[in-house]
């Protein structure tokens, strides 16, 4: 005779090694220790120290033909002739003197007397016929038990499902599963009395972008059972409910009631009580009112299954003598026989599921997308495990659904070459959005250069280790979709992209909508726009396929992807569609559970420019360049100029669609603005009269002194001040604020002059301007906009109303007016001279007034008729 579960493990081996399988699940090299004993053999002191001698030394010879050590370690399990879960022990061993010990410990406990009253065998002893088996430990970070056809139940560690640990678990409904089947049928099991139990190690976290995180995973053993335990979803309970609502099920009660009249404590959470709990079990199963109560308890564990096997209700949670349960629906019960269930109520677990969407958003990572299958849970009323874990799980999803999109969408922008109409505004604000953000994971999305990397990867990361507002998420997504609607061609950015940045952005809203006002309605509209977002990505060519596999989705929304053949192989390729996977994700966004919201980075200035200024017309934006635009934000200054900005066809400086940035030290505008300058001489910069001949120079006869008198007598302006003042501006080639100022007046004739002193002066401004090195131009053109702009007559006699306020003279009444007002201006920006009332003090002006004399006068750019 052979343990149930010993030979089913072998059993599987077999077949699949031989190829009669169609599923090739990976199990563990797996060596026996038995004992020849018949039914009738009498099991005296010296027989029982025979086979502990043999056992000890077929321990011996596994140990040194493995290779076991202390970096390989074994773990050795009792096996029962029939299934009694977790009743005897099974222990890692690190040493052969552990393995020793332990072997001799569990030989003999499973040939000695059952020291209960009512032994589990009619011989009396605990378990003679059973057997041992050795296999590779595995440190295992994750375990599960499948019920095949009905669910599966995962937990951390190698025993988190089967001894009932305290601990994270998750549960999924299995998908009908034809490989499973067949191979069971060749196993000569039935598929409804089997649990399959695996262990699995995790190679990466969940910020990578392979698309799983599992390492491998084991199928270690084939236990017997008396049928899955069921599950259902937690029912929601009718608003005047004054009860409680336990996860459990009424086995063996047809009424779906019972009334508690003896009741088996379970205190634990491991599996130290279940040898004693199958005893009593046995004791008392089948007396009326028997219940077994297991606060700590879980779906899957082997307590569970005991209460299956003997038909007594298992109750997860306290209860008392007297109390009366009811089964609510399949998986839950209530203390109330009169209350029915009520329709799920997406709102009951909202807070949960909001809490979840904050680590979705601010805690974000790219293997979150394994949990549409717990998101589609909550959102269908079906959530299998503990409600509040399961839609907080989901609200990550949902926060992901943000993330994930609008990282792929960003990380396509390093592919600005291939759109036609980019403008400096482009990839000025791809730098200006992280600027000055750095982290060490992956790739850095910007170098100390603040040069945009081609390295995809450094976008994820970025996304992942610099969390933004959900204002900034908004405002990114809104720009992103005006990137992705015009100018794109082939296989880089256009429709697809605009299409899933589209929904990222209503998922984005409709999550601020449901923070500002959290109600049944805006709750529906979040999961349907969630729902709506993940179908684009799934079926839009798998939009995130960069970091995550289709997979993933696929057994969010089609059940017949969650199966045990999944677990096929620990290959690459198999491991992109491991059901651990899920588990992982859900762990990894479970351990953020009640973390301290992170630091958020807000660019919303950025996009607010960004979106704003994208509306204008290419025309426009050539029109007005953005760095000489005084609203664009600060960070955009701190970038350097980069010549990327100019590509494509408005970045050619060669045609008129070119848009120049505006930037001072940008190369190509520079170079655009000398060609631009030169058609402007001949235009703003002109002289002021006609010039027939085109040779900047126009005849004219000078009066006679006489009627120069006559008309300087008639005028405040110094005739020779302008003489002189534009005759040096000329001959010593000066060229600075004050002189562009002079000549921008005359081009302007704010000077009230006659027509032969226009004559004269235009002589030596066309020289000037000959002159004028191109470098320079730009400037010019600059402060004649300004003249041009300015009211330069009131700015003069305002200037002279607060000096003859104060008592103070000025130096000259030619050009002091405004070219004092001008200094006046940049000085206080915020003050006016032209303002009859004011805050403008004395010491002002004469602040103004000592720099006239030493920028002005005293360099001899501007000379008194006087001296």
């Amino acid at each position: 005779m052979m343990s149930q579960k010993a030979e089913a493990l072998a059993k599987y081996v077999q077949k699949k090694n031989n190829g009669s399988l169609y599923q090739d699940l990976p199990t563990l090299s797996t060596d026996d220790i038995k004992w020849s004993l018949q039914w009738g053999d009498v099991l005296d002191e010296e027989t029982v120290e025979g086979f502990v001698t043999q056992a000890l030394l077929t321990i011996e010879k596994i140990w040194d033909r493995r290779h076991y050590s202390k970096d390989k370690s074994m773990f050795i399990r009792a096996c029962p002739l029939n299934p009694r879960p977790g009743v005897l022990e099974s222990s890692p061993a690190n040493t052969l003197d552990d393995a020793r010990e332990i072997v001799e410990r569990i030989v003999r406990t499973m040939l000695s007397k059952d020291p209960s009253e009512t032994p589990a065998y009619k011989h009396g002893y605990i378990d003679p016929q059973g057997m041992l088996i050795v296999q590779p430990f595995v440190e295992a970070d994750a375990s599960a038990v499948a019920y095949p056809n009905s669910h599966i139940v995962f937990g951390e560690g190698h025993a988190g499902v089967t001894a009932g640990e305290d601990c994270f678990k998750i549960i999924l409904k299995l998908g009908n599963d034809a490989s499973l089947n067949h191979d069971l049928q060749v196993l000569d099991i039935d598929p409804s009395k089997i649990e399959l139990e695996f262990v699995s190690t995790q190679r990466h976290d969940a910020r990578n972008s392979y698309g799983y995180m599992v390492r491998d995973n084991y199928l270690v053993q084939l236990r017997g059972s008396h049928g899955a335990p069921p599950i259902a979803p937690a029912p929601s309970m009718p608003s005047g409910f004054d009860g409680r609502l336990y996860s459990g099920n009424l086995f063996g009660c047809d009424d779906g009631t019972v009334e508690v009249k003896q009741i088996i404590h379970v205190k634990n959470a491991d599996d130290s009580e279940l040898a004693w709990l199958e005893e009593q079990l046995r004791e008392h199963a089948g007396k009326e009112g028997l219940v077994v109560s297991h606060p700590l308890g879980s779906d899957g564990t082997h307590h569970c299954g005991q209460c299956v096997k003997y038909g007594v209700p298992y109750i997860k949670g306290g209860v008392n003598i007297g109390d009366t349960y009811v089964q609510v629906v399949s998986g839950w019960v209530c203390d109330d026989p009169s209350v029915e269930p009520v329709p799920y109520d997406i709102m009951e677990y909202a807070d949960a599921f909001m809490k979840g969407v904050d680590v979705g958003l601010y805690h974000t990572s790219r293997q979150y997308g394994w949990l549409s299958n717990l998101f589609h849970q909550f959102m269908d009323g079906q959530m299998l495990h503990e409600p509040e874990q399961t839609a907080y799980l989901a609200g990550v999803f949902a926060g992901y659904m943000v993330a994930a999109p609008y990282s792929v969408s960003l990380g396509e922008c390093r592919h600005y070459g291939q759109k036609n109409d980019k403008t400096p505004l482009y990839y000025t604000t791809l730098q200006a959005l992280y600027h000055g953000k750095y982290h060490g994971r992956d790739a850095e999305l910007l170098n100390p250069l603040n040069e945009l990397t081609n390295d995809r990867q450094a976008f994820y990361a970025t996304v992942e280790n610099v969390p933004i507002t959900l204002d900034s998420y908004i405002g990114g997504l809104t720009w992103l979709k005006k990137v992705y609607s015009t100018g794109w061609g082939g296989s880089y950015g256009g429709e697809k992209y605009c299409d899933a940045t589209t929904k990222a952005l209503l998922v984005a809203k409709a999550i601020k909508v449901m923070q500002k006002n959290p109600n049944k309605k805006n709750m529906s509209h979040l999961c349907g726009v969630v729902n709506d977002c993940e179908n684009i990505v799934h079926n839009n060519g798998f939009f995130l396929d960069k970091f995550i596999k289709k997979m993933a989705f696929d057994m969010g929304t089609d059940n017949s992807y969650v199966t045990v053949n999944t677990m096929r192989g620990n290959t690459n390729d198999k491991r992109i569609g491991n059901i651990f996977n899920i588990f992982y994700a859900a762990k990894d966004a479970w351990d953020k559970h009640g973390n301290e919201m992170p630091e958020l980075h807000d660019y919303t200035e950025v996009t607010d420019y960004a979106n704003k200024r994208g509306k204008m017309s290419f025309k426009s934006m050539a029109k007005n360049p953005m760095y000489l635009d005084e609203s664009l934000p600060d960070v955009y200054h701190e970038i350097p100029v980069s010549s990327r900005w100019h590509t494509g066809k408005y970045g050619y400086t060669g045609n008129d669609k070119y848009i120049p940035c505006g930037h001072t030290g940008c190369e190509q505008c520079a170079s655009h603005l000398a060609k631009k300058t030169q058609e402007h001489v001949t235009s703003s910069l002109a002289p002021p009269v006609p010039d027939k001949n085109l040779d900047m120079t126009i005849p004219s006869s000078t009066p006679s002194e006489f009627k120069q008198t006559l008309d300087q007598l008639f005028t405040d302006v110094n005739f020779d001040s302008l003489i002189f003042t534009f005759k040096n501006m000329a001959g010593k080639q000066i060229y600075n604020t004050t002189t562009y100022l002079v000549a921008s007046a005359f081009l302007k004739k704010h000077f009230d002059i006659p027509q032969w002193l226009t004559d004269k002066l235009n002589k030596y401004y066309s020289a000037w301007l000959s002159n004028m090195p191109t470098d320079n131009t730009g400037e010019f053109l600059g402060i004649n906009q300004w003249v041009g702009e300015t009211n330069l007559k009131a700015q003069e006699e305002g200037m002279y109303e607060w000096l003859e306020k104060y008592k103070l003279i000025p130096h000259d009444k030619t050009f002091f007016g405004f070219v004092g007002a001008h200094m006046f201006l940049n000085k206080w920006p915020l003050n006016n001279v032209a303002w009859k009332d004011g805050s403008n003090s004395k010491a002002m002006f004469e602040n103004i007034m000592q720099d006239y004399l030493h920028e002005v006068v005293q360099e001899y750019v501007i000379i008194h008729g006087d001296e």
